[in-house]
């Protein structure tokens, strides 16, 4: 089994999962299309994400997309600085590799930037994933930053 990364966003009642990919040097980029999800529909979200862990990666040349940070999340929110969305938002990794799979969520710097991980947990390689992925909608579903509105940044 290959290794597999679903990145989650919490932000204004919303969830927002981009399209992962692997550059052909193994560099992680999020690419459109960005899905964007009420964060109370809750089984919709949750079935998006499983598919991605079970679907994979999709792989593209490095010259196909950029590799600029958090791009297509700005382009979907029409936002062009990064700081802009990560002080009003949370963000959640699923890795999935061949040894563990894991949960990981930003913490919360004092300037309201993220810092190193409020939350690290590891599962067994073979754990059910639909177990995994339900544990982290129980956290997501915690976290201020998804559950509060925030009109600053989402105005549709």
């Amino acid at each position: 089994m290959s290794m597999v990364r679903v990145y989650l966003y919490g932000v204004d009642r919303k969830v927002l999962i981009p399209k992962m990919a692997q550059t052909e040097d193994g560099m992680l980029v999020e690419t459109a299309p960005v899905e964007m999800f009420d964060v109370t529909d809750v089984d919709t979200w949750k079935a998006h994400v499983y598919k991605q862990l079970v679907e994979g990666l999709k792989y593209i040349k490095g010259k196909d997309q950029t590799t600029n940070p958090g791009s297509a999340i700005l382009e979907k929110l029409n936002l062009s600085k990064w700081s802009d969305f990560e002080r009003f938002s949370v963000m959640y990794i699923i890795h999935r590799g061949p040894k563990f799979i894991s949960v990981y969520s930003t913490g919360r710097a004092d300037d309201g930037m993220w810092t190193q991980g409020k939350s690290h947990r590891t599962f067994h390689p073979r754990a059910p994933l639909d177990i995994v992925v339900t544990e982290m909608v129980m956290d997501l579903l915690k976290e201020p930053e998804a559950i509060k509105k925030e009109p600053r940044l989402l105005l549709g």
